[in-house]
């Protein structure tokens, strides 16, 4: 999250380097396409797990079914949802549903013939949006005294 200098001259060709594009001063309204309006910081609770309950209603555990490869996580018994992807296995899989971001383990924890269960941990992820480049406007007349402190990201 790089961002200009304060102070002194600033020149067309510092905001072209800096944002990554353009080729004139109305290029560089907040919000357009080069210049953002908002920065968003994820943040990451610590770690739950990893954890394999099964079979319980409180289960906790990562399952993978073999005929469609779909993988499957489950939180206290509840499914908190599935990867329609054709998962192969082997590696660990992260994604967020919700609030928490699931991740399976590679150990098979259990087998039979149709599904394959993993250990699963979890975590809790938060997002937050931040207004930035408040300085520049969105429309109008664009001086480069509004550029002082601008971010890219």
């Amino acid at each position: 999250m790089a961002a200009l200098q304060a102070s002194g001259n600033l020149s067309l060709s510092e905001l072209v380097s800096h944002f990554v594009g353009g080729s004139k001063l109305s290029d560089f309204y907040r919000g357009g396409g080069l210049v953002p309006s908002t920065r968003t910081t994820t943040t990451y609770g610590s770690t739950q797990g990893p954890y394999y309950w099964w079979p319980s209603a409180v289960a906790d555990y990562a399952e993978y079914e073999k005929s469609s490869k779909y993988l499957s996580f489950y939180w206290s018994g509840a499914l908190k949802g599935t990867l329609y992807t054709q998962y192969t296995g082997g590696a660990d899989v992260s994604w967020i549903f919700g609030d928490y971001e699931y991740t399976s383990g590679t150990t098979v924890e259990f087998e039979d013939a149709t599904y394959k269960h993993f250990s699963i941990s979890r975590r809790l992820v938060t997002t937050e949006n931040t207004s930035i480049n408040t300085g520049i406007p969105t429309s109008g007349t664009l001086s480069l005294s509004h550029f002082y402190g601008a971010q890219n990201s």
